[in-house]
């Protein structure tokens, strides 16, 4: 039975046995493997043959197919909530390490805000965790200090900055920091930031969130400032803030004198 054949005959396909044979004779199984992988109608076969994909993808990773880095990124493109064989792509890529090269960077640089995003996002972090600090993972740090900066979905900004602590360089500290100025900003972000920062030895400024959940930063006493004019607001009764009389831009549309209640 070849190689294809034998991967293509369902979920157990894939044996001790075989990993050492495909070891052993590298050459043929990466050839096999490539071809499988870029066999866009096998990719969507049920099973028995529907196993063969997986089988080939995590080859990719046990055998350090570099060559096949960019196949094996494709599958994340068409990922779904409940894909298998993209799991198995994100563990493969992660097993492969550093070795996933160029390919997740650009794959990346590409990327819209998607499923397939944040699972090449899950490789970079998994990379990162065994390799915190390392000069190779530069190119994807610059562009998720780019995702950290855009990003607007809750949750998103927290996630960003801890893989970006995970990757572990200080360059990324003023960017995360840039990230606790927006309006938008939730307490969850805001704790994973935080952790972020003080993990690349940096300072993280403490931030007054209200009952409501919205952030202010605190001023040099210690109090929750207005992001427009610097002044110290108000606590009252259950939290909520009030801006002192004197209104600025952020308190009132027409610049007006009367005093706003931020919830």
């Amino acid at each position: 039975m070849s190689l294809r054949e034998r991967l293509l005959s369902g979920r157990d396909a894939l044996t001790a046995e075989v990993l050492r044979s495909c070891s052993d004779g590298r050459p043929e199984a990466v050839s096999v493997v490539l071809e499988m992988l870029r066999d866009a109608e096998l990719l969507q076969a049920p099973p028995p043959a529907g196993w063969g994909p997986i089988h080939a993808v995590r080859l990719v990773g046990e055998l350090g197919i570099e060559e096949a880095v960019s196949d094996v990124l494709r599958i994340l493109e068409s990922a779904d909530e409940d894909g298998y064989l993209a799991s198995q792509a994100v563990a493969s890529l992660a097993l492969m390490g550093l070795g996933t090269g160029p390919p997740l960077t650009a794959f990346l640089r590409a990327s819209r805000p998607s499923l397939g995003r944040d699972l090449a996002i899950e490789v970079v972090d998994r990379i990162a965790i065994e390799h915190h600090g390392a000069p190779e993972l530069d190119p994807a740090r610059l562009v998720l200090e780019r995702f950290l900066d855009d990003a607007s979905a809750p949750g998103e900004r927290g996630m960003l900055a801890a893989v970006l602590g995970d990757v572990g360089n200080v360059a990324s500290v003023p960017i995360m920091l840039r990230a606790l100025s927006r309006p938008d900003l939730t307490p969850r972000d805001y704790e994973a930031i935080r952790d972020a920062v003080e993990r690349l030895d940096g300072t993280c400024p403490d931030v007054y969130f209200t009952p409501g959940g919205k952030g202010y930063p605190l001023d040099e006493e210690k109090n929750p400032a207005c992001p427009a004019c610097g002044v110290s607001m108000i606590i009252r009764e259950f939290g909520e803030l009030e801006h002192p009389p004197g209104a600025c831009a952020a308190t009132s549309p027409d610049g007006g004198g009367e005093p706003d209640l931020h919830r």
